[in-house]
């Protein structure tokens, strides 16, 4: 139904944009049509019959590395977000948002620049936030992680005394 909805919606841009569509009803299936034809941009869902929409990005960059893929989903876990982009989406927007949005997401992927939803967007900065930075002590003192640096560089328990 949502996929009718977004077929209807893009035609009905078809007097201000020349484009045509293609559906498949799997990640198979939409490898097997991506090996016959080259697309300007291709919209994937995560959640697809018999592999994920990860997996299927996945095998379109091996045979189209330049593709230009759109995640558009219901998924807005962040895991899911990092698996679409990780596989090699170029945007990742959720299935609520308006024809407006979709056209604008559309359009920037087009032109080679990343586009994400604003709640997309929003829970990829919050998780960023959350992550261990690279410079971060985890809570150790200075002497511990002087301790865990020599450790590191194989000193026994004496060199580690001495200092």
């Amino acid at each position: 139904m949502i996929r009718d909805g977004i077929r209807v919606m893009l035609e009905s841009q078809s007097n201000t944009y020349s484009f045509s569509i293609t559906e498949a009803d799997s990640g198979e299936d939409a490898v097997k049509k991506i090996l016959r034809h080259t697309f300007d941009i291709i919209l994937i869902d995560y959640q697809l019959p018999k592999m994920t929409g990860a997996e299927t990005v996945e095998k379109i960059r091996l045979y189209q590395p330049n593709a230009k893929i759109l995640a558009l989903s219901n998924y807005d876990e962040v895991t899911y977000i990092n698996n679409m982009l990780s596989a090699g989406v170029k945007g990742y927007i959720l299935k609520n948002v308006e024809p407006t949005q979709l056209l604008t997401a559309i359009k920037t992927i087009l032109n080679d620049k990343p586009y994400y939803s604003n709640e997309v967007a929003v829970k990829l900065l919050e998780n960023e936030k959350t992550k261990p930075k690279v410079n971060d002590t985890f809570g150790l003192t200075k002497r511990e992680l002087t301790v865990l640096k020599m450790i590191a560089q194989e000193m026994n328990n004496e060199e580690i005394a001495k200092i």
